[in-house]
């Protein structure tokens, strides 16, 4: 999902995909800062993932450590006496084997799909000081109600234009959460604020741009010119993340070449 997103950030012949920058992260794609912000840490998630999967050589060194453990590596922390150590917000829950802290397992709710964590317990000695965990909780493997998990659960003919409430319909794949999770890990520190899950939007807007025949692609709608019915309704149902299939999504543009090459000379 980061791999697309970084290379549709990157093609020259994308028609739409400016727009969907602009409309995720309230800039124009032409903001050098912004635009490099964003592909850059797409590149560099890239990177990471590749790791996963490796057999650990060094985990205590490593910067991010993935678990599908359900939290179940936590326990509550206990002093001498045998009694839960507690603080203003709760218990204290500890996980031995990276040396982090969290006042509870965020998937024992039942309700999550993923967590990150970044609090660390004592003086960690030996471990990275810059180390972030994440998991993977069983919800999001478990699917209890059928929802699609990845692009291939969803029928090829299945037209998304359909899909009542846009983009937000497609939030429950598992690649949506490992890239959200990822951009809260220390070397991004992304908050969800205002731009809740913005990454994980652009990644999976360039997972619909590929679903059509060659060259076309679903992405948000074309906004028109003045204040016609039709240009308002457009710009209403692009707020909502609705999705609609253009023949020419692939289409070259001259000023989106242009825009992306100022971008890498900046």
């Amino acid at each position: 999902m980061a791999l697309k997103a970084h290379n549709r950030l990157n093609s020259v012949t994308d028609t739409d995909f400016a727009a969907v920058f602009k409309r995720i992260f309230k800039v124009e794609v032409t903001d050098v800062a912004a635009y490099n912000q964003v592909t850059e840490l797409c590149r560099s998630i890239v990177e990471d993932w590749k790791r996963v999967g490796l057999k650990p050589t060094d985990q205590a060194g490593s910067d991010v450590r993935v678990y599908c453990d359900n939290d179940d590596r936590w326990i509550e922390e206990k002093d001498e006496d045998g009694n839960v150590v507690m603080q203003d917000s709760g218990a204290v829950w500890k996980d031995n084997a990276n040396a982090m802290a969290a006042s509870e397992p965020v998937c024992k709710d039942g309700e999550s799909y993923g967590v990150t964590y970044d609090g660390h317990w004592g003086e960690s000695e030996g471990q990275n000081p810059h180390r972030t965990v994440i998991t993977l909780c069983d919800l999001l493997f478990a699917n209890p109600k059928g929802l699609p998990r990845k692009m291939s659960d969803i029928p090829d003919d299945r037209d998304l234009s359909g899909l009542i409430n846009g983009i937000q319909d497609l939030d429950f794949f598992i690649s949506t959460t490992i890239f959200h999770e990822w951009t809260h890990t220390l070397q991004y520190k992304l908050i969800d604020v205002n731009g809740m899950y913005s990454y994980a939007f652009l990644g999976l807007m360039a997972l619909v741009a590929e679903r059509g025949p060659e060259g076309a692609g679903y992405t948000l709608p074309r906004l028109g010119n003045g204040v016609s019915a039709q240009a308002i309704a457009a710009e209403e149902a692009a707020k909502k993340g609705i999705l609609k299939l253009y023949k020419t999504i692939t289409k070259k543009k001259r000023w989106l070449q242009a825009s992306i090459a100022r971008a890498f000379k900046g």
